[in-house]
C-alpha cells in the first residue's frame, strides 16, 4: 500500500511524490519533465528534448501519400505541409492544479494542462492551422497516472484527413524491450491488420524499425490495449489504454523519418520514442496513380478527438 501523496511547488515546477514514485511537471511547458519509480528514471527532459507528452497530428508520409509528381495532386503530404502540421510551435495556455492531495477527502492530485500548437510554413510564418491539446492528469498514490487527452483542430478546413492524432513520449534508453497486447507481431494499420492476430508479443525497440528504401512512418501496432517498455530486469513502464489505441516504439523521431531521403542518413536516438495515438490514417493504395485510402479507413477531420491511457510501473 502506497502512502498519501506529497506536493511541492514553486514558480518553475510542480513535484508530486511519495516513497514509491515521483512525477515532476514543468510549469512553463506544461509537460512532464521527470517520472521515476523508486530508483528507476523512466522519463527525463533534456535541454534539447522534452520528455512529453508532445501532441502530434502529422506522421512521416508513407510512400502511398507522398506528393511525388506536381501534376498529380494526391491528398496527404501536400495538405499536411501546407497547414504546417510538420512544423509546429507550442505555447502553454494554462496550467492548473484542480485537486491537491491534502484537500479534504482527497488522496490523489489532478492537473489540467492546455497547450496551443500552431502550424508554420518553411519560413516560420504561421499558417493559421493548428490544434489545442488538453491533458488532464489524475495522479494516484499507487503510482498510477491517468492521462485524459482531448485534441481540437482549428484552421484545418483544407486538410481532408490527418496522418495521426496522438502524443509522443521520450522514454529513457535502458527501457528498450517492447512488449504489447494488441495486434502483431508485424507492423499493421487499420487497413492492413487482417494478418495480425491479437496476442502478447515482445521485441526489441530496434527491431521495430522497418528499413524502407525511403524512410517513413513505420512499426505501428493497432488495437493495443496494454504495452510495456522494459529493461533487462523486466522493470520499467506499463501503459494501459482505456479502450484501444495505436502505438509505436522506435529509436527515431517523426522529424528524423520525415527529413531523411535514404537509410544511411538516419541516426537513431538513444531514447525510445513512444507514440500513443487515438488513431492512425490507413495506408491506402496510392503508390501508383492517384488512388487514396478508402473512406472508412481515413482519419477524418473532426471537431475533437479524445483518448485516455494510464502510466504505471511495470509489474
Amino acid at each position: 500500500f502506497s502512502s498519501k501523496l506529497n506536493c511541492k511547488s514553486d514558480d518553475q515546477r510542480l513535484n508530486i511524490f511519495n516513497e514509491c514514485f515521483s512525477v515532476t511537471f514543468d510549469r512553463h511547458t506544461g509537460m512532464i519533465c521527470e517520472l521515476t519509480y523508486g530508483d528507476q528514471t523512466i522519463l527525463k527532459s533534456s535541454p534539447q528534448q522534452p520528455a512529453g507528452p508532445i501532441a502530434m497530428m502529422f506522421r512521416a508520409p508513407v510512400d502511398n501519400e507522398r506528393q511525388t509528381q506536381p501534376h498529380r495532386i494526391k491528398p496527404g503530404e501536400r495538405d499536411w505541409r501546407m497547414a504546417g502540421l510538420d512544423n509546429m510551435s507550442r505555447e502553454l495556455v494554462s496550467f492548473d492544479v484542480l485537486e491537491r492531495p491534502k484537500a479534504p477527502g482527497r488522496t490523489g492530485c489532478r492537473i489540467k494542462v492546455v497547450t496551443c500548437y500552431k502550424g508554420n510554413d518553411p519560413q516560420g510564418k504561421e499558417t493559421g492551422a493548428g490544434f489545442i491539446h488538453t491533458a488532464v492528469y489524475a495522479v494516484e498514490p499507487s503510482s498510477r497516472i491517468e492521462v485524459a487527452n482531448k485534441i481540437e483542430p482549428f484552421g484545418c478546413d483544407k486538410v481532408p484527413f490527418f496522418g495521426r492524432v496522438g502524443v509522443d513520449f521520450m522514454v529513457q534508453p535502458e527501457y528498450a524491450q517492447f512488449k504489447w497486447y494488441g495486434r502483431g507481431p508485424h507492423e499493421n494499420y487499420v487497413d492492413r491488420k487482417v494478418s495480425a492476430d491479437f496476442g502478447v508479443y515482445e521485441s526489441s525497440v530496434a527491431e521495430q524499425f522497418e528499413p524502407y528504401a525511403r524512410p517513413q512512418a513505420c512499426g505501428n501496432k493497432e488495437d493495443v490495449r496494454r504495452l510495456w517498455l522494459l529493461d533487462r530486469q523486466g522493470k520499467g513502464l506499463c501503459v494501459r489504454a482505456a479502450g484501444r489505441i495505436s502505438a509505436t516504439a522506435l529509436h527515431y523521431t517523426t522529424k528524423q523519418l520525415d527529413d531523411a531521403w535514404r537509410l544511411d542518413e538516419l541516426k537513431p536516438v538513444k531514447e525510445v520514442v513512444l507514440s500513443l495515438d487515438y488513431a492512425q490514417h490507413g495506408l491506402g493504395n496510392g503508390s501508383c496513380g492517384t488512388a487514396i485510402t478508402m473512406e472508412k479507413y481515413q482519419l477524418k477531420r473532426s471537431d475533437s478527438y479524445e483518448f485516455t491511457f494510464t502510466l504505471e510501473p511495470a509489474k
